[in-house]
């Protein structure tokens, strides 16, 4: 173990009397491990892992889709929730929310965070419990489930946040529950979940934002599914002449980008496959000639007794020495780069997989 310090130490030695050699090779080698775990990250979580949820593939969201002006919103209001909630031939739950900004008060300095306004089915229907505590139940108010990251920040994960009051938009709610970390819904800058509340009456039910999330019957397929929403579609407009022009799509939370997207990204990985290689090559080179340049005092050392092992050894400690530098250097880098990938995603990747990059 002493010898093994006494080669880190000289190695450290080393990278301080040659700067510009231990920077280049770490930077060339961050390079291409940032670039290569950015996009690997981003193909991992849109095309082989699943999401974090029971079930993912039973999973869709319910859109609106304008058949005159050609476009699809997700938002759709709480009449259209409770007219498709009786349709249970078609779903096997259908839930609502509402993402919204709140005025955070009661843990220290007022702040401005995003927040979820949830049917209490979401958490059922996601198949996700609480790490602590629980989540509300149908028609309970003035109360509030935190994300991992909010209870970390204000409570330390401390469990006695549980029964805490804290204050949403002047409004006092108490912590019944906290999630999982890796709980990220519906993405991932959201910090808490309240309880969706239905307004009065059916008019202003019609003014009431609401996205629609719904669990499929077990062997149903979204174009089955489809074919049998655009029909009850058709029978509401003839009922609701105010519906027509508009249709209700779904979409699944859990899709595959389409095939051009798929073959981008492998030219793309593979492409920062190559940047890897020829970073690893230049960084090799670069050893290469630092090990000409002190091939004397290498000499030196074999003269007073040094075995050609523990020449091996050292050389071995500096190499790993500047890959443990690259890596994490990368390992940096892959977070900003993986911010800019995902800023430029496609649309055909779900938003819900991307939340899942890590």
């Amino acid at each position: 173990m002493d010898r093994i310090w006494q080669d880190i130490r000289y190695a450290m030695r080393t990278f301080i009397r040659r700067p510009a050699f231990a920077a280049a090779a770490v930077v060339t080698l961050a390079l291409g491990i940032g670039a290569n775990t950015a996009i690997f990250s981003v193909i991992d979580a849109s095309m082989l892992r699943p999401l974090p949820f029971r079930e993912p593939g039973r999973l869709a969201e319910l859109w609106w889709y304008s058949t005159q002006a050609g476009y699809s919103t997700p938002v759709q209001n709480a009449a259209a929730w409770m007219e498709w909630r009786q349709h249970t031939d078609l779903f096997q739950q259908v839930e609502a929310y509402e993402t919204a900004g709140m005025i955070l008060r009661g843990l220290g300095r007022p702040e401005t965070i995003q927040g979820i306004a949830a049917s209490a089915g979401v958490f059922e229907l996601l198949g996700v419990p609480p790490l602590i505590g629980r989540t509300y139940e149908s028609g309970e108010e003035g109360v509030v489930v935190l994300a991992y990251d909010l209870w970390q920040k204000h409570f330390a994960g401390d469990p006695s946040a549980l029964g805490q009051t804290i204050t949403l938009d002047d409004q006092p709610y108490s912590v019944i529950g906290v999630m999982p970390s890796d709980f990220r819904f519906p993405y991932r800058n959201f910090r808490l979940w309240r309880p969706y509340r239905l307004s009065g009456t059916p008019e202003e039910r019609l003014n009431q934002p609401a996205v629609l999330l719904v669990r499929m019957h077990e062997g149903d397929s979204i174009e089955v599914l489809q074919e049998r929403v655009d029909a009850v579609t058709a029978r509401l407009d003839e009922e609701k002449p105010l519906r027509r022009s508009w249709s209700s799509k779904l979409y699944a939370l859990q899709r595959g980008p389409s095939p051009k997207t798929r073959t981008a990204l492998m030219v793309l990985l593979g492409a920062v496959g190559l940047v890897l290689l020829i970073a690893c090559a230049n960084a090799a080179n670069l050893m290469l000639s630092q090990s000409g340049r002190r091939s004397r005092a290498t000499a030196i050392r074999a003269a007073l007794g040094a075995g050609r092992m523990r020449l091996l050894r050292l050389m071995l400690t500096e190499s790993l020495l500047l890959a443990f530098a690259g890596a994490a250097l990368g390992a940096v880098l892959s977070l900003w780069t993986v911010d800019l990938i995902m800023g430029m995603a496609p649309s055909d990747i779900s938003l819900f997989q991307l939340n899942t990059v890590r």
